[in-house]
């Protein structure tokens, strides 16, 4: 494969780094890279603050915290409430963006400048980690005087670096339905590129699950408090300072179709890495390897039921034995996307009958 390419398909956030500092000519080639982003009338607005002193790491973060708690966001005052969290997550080295408010386009070009830094890092087997939530920190004008950052920019993130504890994890499915072809000639584009439809796509596929560690809480009673339990398992994650590997999901034993809602029973679980023992409500275990049939819902969780059913419908028609109970993998945020952005990834464990 095309060295770039390889790159960028092998990049991870990194949430877990060891304590010695990434070396000079390292950090050098990092920045440089980031110079040499594509730039709006070639503003060229960007402006990189680099720390490597933990005290100031640790009060960036601890500062970031505090405004954090203030947000009408539940989900990032929550996140300023976590006693243990670390933003930066203990990274060696830190580097803070800031644009020029005046450019063109300044959150684009800086965004492009982290960019081209994560896949540089990549490239050298360092470890990165973009961090929106650096920001808080700085609307403050005197810890934009302290670091020197110039009054006429805005901090917009910084970037976590340092030797990774262990080798990056494999890609998350990427899905495919996102392209959309108009005047294009050729007739070996992949038809099922365009299959999204208004909240389902209709195609049903067989795939296979990678083992996975999770935590989890078996819960009981109405679906309505879904967010607040995901939110509960999120936090003690973040808490014990493990590696969330990308993966939220809940399982569902039952159906409000078939039972009273006080009778329902679901667990919600967070994938991560790193070791960790049960406490409390929490439990931990070992996702096998398995294969699922798989389909995706765009829209709202309440109008999932139909996409359930085709998957059913479809495990029938085409010789397959469901053999555990529907688990649905949530994509994105329901606190960052309105509801008709919501994806969510309905999977059934099958084997296939001969």
């Amino acid at each position: 494969m095309n060295q770039v390419l390889e790159t960028i398909k092998s990049r991870r956030s990194v949430r877990k780094y060891r304590k010695e500092q990434i070396k000079d000519e390292e950090l050098e080639i990092i920045l440089e890279a980031a110079i040499y982003a594509p730039t709006g009338h070639n503003d060229q607005p960007w402006h990189f603050t680099i720390i490597q002193d933990r005290d100031l790491i640790n009060e960036i973060s601890e500062g970031a915290k505090e405004v954090m708690k203030t947000r009408d966001v539940e989900w990032i005052a929550s996140m300023g409430r976590v006693k243990n969290l670390n933003i930066f997550h203990h990274a060696p080295t830190v580097i803070i963006v800031s644009g020029r408010k005046d450019a063109t386009t300044p959150l684009v070009d800086c965004s492009a400048a982290a960019q081209n830094m994560l896949l540089a890092a990549e490239s050298m087997n360092i470890g990165s980690c973009w961090i929106g939530l650096a920001k808080f920190y700085f609307v403050n004008e005197k810890n934009m005087k302290k670091f020197n950052i110039p009054e006429e920019n805005k901090v917009y993130f910084g970037v976590s670096f340092g030797y990774k504890v262990r080798e990056n994890p494999k890609a998350l499915k990427r899905y495919k339905n996102v392209f959309n072809y108009v005047g294009v000639s050729s007739q070996n584009i992949n038809k099922q590129y365009n299959k999204l439809q208004l909240g389902v796509t209709m195609e049903v596929i067989e795939k296979r699950i990678e083992e996975a560690k999770v935590a989890y809480i078996p819960y009981s009673g109405s679906y309505d408090r879904i967010p607040e339990y995901m939110q509960e398992v999120g936090q003690w994650v973040m808490e014990k300072g493990l590696e969330m590997t990308g993966r939220v999901y809940g399982t569902y034993y039952n159906s409000p179709e078939d039972v009273a809602e006080e009778d329902l029973r679901y667990e919600i679980g967070f994938s991560f890495a790193g070791d960790a023992t049960p406490e409390g409500k929490i439990g931990i275990k070992e996702i096998p390897e398995h294969t699922v049939l798989s389909a995706m819902h765009q829209g709202p969780y309440t109008e999932i039921g139909p996409v359930i059913h085709a998957v059913v419908d479809y495990a029938v028609e085409n010789s397959y034995d469901i053999v555990g109970p529907v688990t649905e993998v949530y994509l994105n945020d329901p606190a960052e996307v309105p509801e008709s952005e919501l994806l969510t990834e309905v999977q059934f464990p099958v084997i296939k009958l001969k």
